[in-house]
């Protein structure tokens, strides 16, 4: 499981799932309004912020 963090707070815990689309094992999630990306291979998470 992957935990994204904004600073000191959990934002989301994402358990990896088999990605039907997409490529190299990455999957996008938009919670709340966070959008990150999970590379499930190389086990880092982006969290772009504007």
């Amino acid at each position: 499981m992957y935990e994204v963090r904004d600073g000191h707070h959990l934002v989301a815990a994402i358990t990896p799932l088999p990605v039907a689309t997409g490529g190299a094992g990455r999957m996008s999630k938009y919670i709340d309004d966070y959008s990150f990306t999970v590379d499930l291979e190389n086990s880092w998470v982006s969290i772009p912020f504007s």
